[in-house]
């Protein structure tokens, strides 16, 4: 892969010239300073994650073993009490919609993912992309927590999932915070030679780093409105770190601690959930 440091790219949030920002071993990364979005340029990258099977039971394991509760509990309970159905794109294991059923057994729960699934009493289970599978239905709620960042095409993945929410529904979209300060610590250090924070962050299974500003715009573009913001952490368990017992790992986790710690007293945590009103207006061209 030929490097192009010194080149100029259009910024796929707001299409405003973006510019290199640093080498990273698996692409160059690009920020805007127009919408402040940071990303992985495409043509640099080396090698895209696979969704295999070892992508949830290996690569990303502990994540998968320690579902966020504390956020599945802060978006239950935002959901509108008339809620019928509810759709979850990259929906992994199922945990969210497993909690949602729990609280609300009613409801109509579909998850899509790329990776198989045994069937479940909870939810229905859609196995496929969620950009090429079909669905022939819109659902009141559509959630989607941990997967825009990993799309290279963020704005047909927005407007993909307004097409599937009905009109005067809620979508909820998470993603990382990357003005959050455990990016920042990450920036630090990599400018003092220190890159191991840098690389695992910006590894491209992560191809879009968000600030706020940068998915509101992505979101508002695709004809949402915005109504809550909620920034916050991951479980410390949940986090894909070096093996347990090693002395980086311990390090490691001590550093991220401190980092979530001071992103919940300045409000700049790690990650960033968006609750939206999907308009009954048609959707922009």
């Amino acid at each position: 892969m030929t490097a192009i440091h010194d080149s100029a790219t259009a910024c796929p949030i707001c299409g405003q010239p973006a510019n290199f920002s640093f080498a990273h071993p698996s692409a160059d990364i690009f920020r805007c300073s127009a919408c402040t979005h940071v990303y992985s340029r495409l043509d640099t990258v080396r090698e895209l994650e696979s969704y295999d099977a070892s992508y949830y039971e290996d690569t990303h394991k502990r994540w998968f073993e320690n579902p966020n509760y504390k956020l599945f509990s802060w978006i239950e309970r935002r959901l509108p009490t008339s809620t019928g159905s509810v759709l979850d794109v990259g929906c992994g294991n199922g945990d969210f919609l497993r909690y949602v059923h729990a609280r609300r057994p009613g409801v109509r729960l579909v998850g899509i993912d790329l990776s198989p699934e045994s069937p479940s009493d909870a939810f229905q289970h859609v196995h496929g992309d969620v950009m090429s599978t079909e669905v022939s239905e819109t659902f009141d709620v559509v959630t989607s927590l941990a997967v825009i960042e990993h799309v290279a095409d963020v704005g047909a993945f927005a407007r993909r999932i307004v097409s599937l929410c009905a009109p005067d529904g809620t979508v909820v979209i998470m993603t990382l915070n990357s003005a959050g300060i455990l990016y920042l610590a990450a920036h630090a250090g990599r400018r003092l030679g220190v890159t191991i924070a840098s690389d695992r962050l910006y590894d491209t299974h992560h191809l879009h780093h968000f600030t706020r500003r940068s998915l509101q715009e992505v979101l508002e573009q695709s004809g949402l409105v915005v109504d809550q913001v909620h920034h916050h952490n991951v479980p410390l368990r949940a986090l894909d770190l070096p093996p347990t017992g090693s002395a980086a790992r311990h390090t490691m986790m001590a550093g991220v601690a401190v980092a979530f710690g001071v992103g919940r007293l300045l409000d700049r945590c790690y990650l960033q959930t968006m609750i939206c009103r999907r308009p009954a207006a048609a959707l922009p061209g």
